[in-house]
C-alpha cells in the first residue's frame, strides 16, 4: 500500500503531530556512495501555457484538486458542489460525476484522487470508500476502504518503504515542536503506486549543499538514489529576529525545548517533490526569485532533464508528460485551469 500522491491545494507546511512509529514503511539503505550530479549550465526554459480551461465559461467553483492521467485526461475535484468534472488533453468537458451525498457515485467528503491507466480512483473520506470511474466519466464500482493496515490475523500486509526521519520533529513526553526554517524531509508518491520519492537535504554551505533524491519501487526495490547540488539563500537577520520573537512568545514548555536550537543559516533549499505520469520526478527550489521559481526535472532514472521556471503564486497540483496543470486566478478571484509547458 502507498499513500495517495494526488495534491490537495494545501500549503507546504510542518504538521504538528505527534511521532509515531512509521511502521507502514521500510527503505533500503544503500552503503554505496552517492554521486553528486549537478544541473548547473542547464538553460531552464520559461514556462509556456498549452493549455487554458476558464472558469467562468465552465462554471467552475472552488478547485480542490487536481490528478491527471497518461493520457492527459483531467480529473477536477469541485468540492462545494461533491462532484468531479473530467476534460480531455485539450481542456474540452468530458462529463461531470456525482453530487452530494452517500449513494451510488455520489461523494461525501473527496480527500485525494488519481489514475491508474484509464481508471480514475476517488477516495471518498466523508463514505469511507474507494469510486472507481472510467475515463469516459462512467461510475465503475466503489470498494469500502479498509479500517486497517493489518490482516484478519493481525500481520502487517505488505511493507514497502520508511519515510526518512524527521530533525525538525523535537520534544518528548512533556511537549513537541517544530523547528522553524528547518529543512524537513519530503516524501511523495506516483497516483498508480509505481513509485514513492523521499527528498532529503544536506545544507554545508552556499557552495556545497545538495539533495538526496531517492525513487522505491512497487516491491521496496530502490530505483536510484541520487545526490544532486542545489543552491540556497541566506535567511536575512530581519527574519531571524522575527522567527526569535517568535520563539520568545511560545509557552514556556514549548520555548524550553525550541530556544537552545541554534537557526539554520539558510533556508530550506527544497519546498516540495512531485512525480508525474510518466515517472519524472519534480523538484520544487525555493530560490529567492519573487517572480518565479525554478523547477529542477530529472527522468524515472534520476537522469537530469531541463529545469522550467514556474510563476510563483499558482499552485501547481498535477504532472503529466506534457508539463504541470495548475490554478491561476483572475482579478475577479474566477478560477481558471493552465497547462505549463514542462520537460518530463
Amino acid at each position: 500500500m502507498i499513500s495517495s500522491p494526488s495534491i490537495c491545494r494545501r500549503p507546504l507546511t510542518l504538521p504538528r503531530t505527534r511521532l509515531r512509529p512509521y511502521l507502514l514503511l521500510l527503505i533500503l539503505c544503500c552503503a554505496a556512495q552517492h554521486q553528486l550530479v549537478g544541473q548547473a549550465g542547464r538553460v531552464g526554459a520559461p514556462a509556456k501555457v498549452l493549455v487554458r480551461i476558464d472558469g467562468e465559461k465552465e462554471n467552475l467553483s472552488a478547485i480542490a484538486i487536481l490528478a491527471v492521467s497518461a493520457r492527459g485526461v483531467l480529473s477536477v475535484d469541485l468540492p462545494q458542489d461533491g462532484a468531479i468534472r473530467l476534460f480531455s488533453a485539450a481542456g474540452k468537458a468530458i462529463a461531470s460525476i456525482g453530487r452530494k451525498g452517500s449513494g451510488p457515485g455520489e461523494f461525501g467528503a473527496v480527500n485525494t484522487m488519481g489514475w491508474v491507466a484509464d481508471t480514475l480512483w476517488v477516495s471518498d473520506a466523508g463514505n469511507h470508500r474507494l469510486t472507481m470511474v472510467g475515463a469516459d466519466g462512467r461510475v465503475l464500482r466503489m470498494v469500502p476502504v479498509p479500517t486497517t493496515l493489518h490482516g484478519a490475523d493481525g500481520t502487517l500486509q505488505q511493507v514497502i518503504a520508511q519515510e526518512p526521519s524527521d530533525p525538525c520533529h523535537i520534544g518528548g513526553a512533556q511537549a513537541e515542536a517544530i523547528l522553524p526554517l528547518c529543512s524537513k524531509p519530503i516524501a511523495t508518491a506516483a497516483a498508480d503506486g509505481s513509485r514513492r520519492v523521499f527528498v532529503t537535504t544536506t545544507i554545508a554551505g552556499p557552495s556545497t549543499s545538495s539533495y538526496l533524491l531517492t525513487s522505491i519501487g512497487p516491491k521496496g526495490d530502490t530505483v536510484f538514489s541520487r545526490r544532486y547540488s542545489v543552491p540556497v539563500v541566506s535567511i536575512p537577520a530581519s527574519t531571524r529576529d522575527s522567527v526569535n520573537r517568535r520563539i520568545d512568545s511560545m509557552p514556556p514548555v514549548v520555548r524550553a525545548i525550541v530556544k537552545p536550537v541554534a537557526l539554520p543559516q539558510y533556508f530550506p533549499p527544497v519546498g516540495g517533490v512531485r512525480v508525474s505520469t510518466t515517472g519524472a520526478i519534480w523538484v520544487f527550489l525555493r530560490g529567492n526569485d519573487t517572480q518565479s521559481r525554478e523547477i529542477r526535472i530529472v527522468d524515472s532514472l534520476g537522469r537530469p532533464r531541463p529545469s522550467v521556471w514556474m510563476p510563483r503564486g499558482i499552485p501547481l497540483l498535477a504532472f503529466e508528460a506534457r508539463g504541470a496543470w495548475g490554478i491561476q486566478t483572475n482579478a475577479d478571484g474566477v478560477e481558471n485551469i493552465v497547462l505549463f509547458a514542462g520537460g518530463s
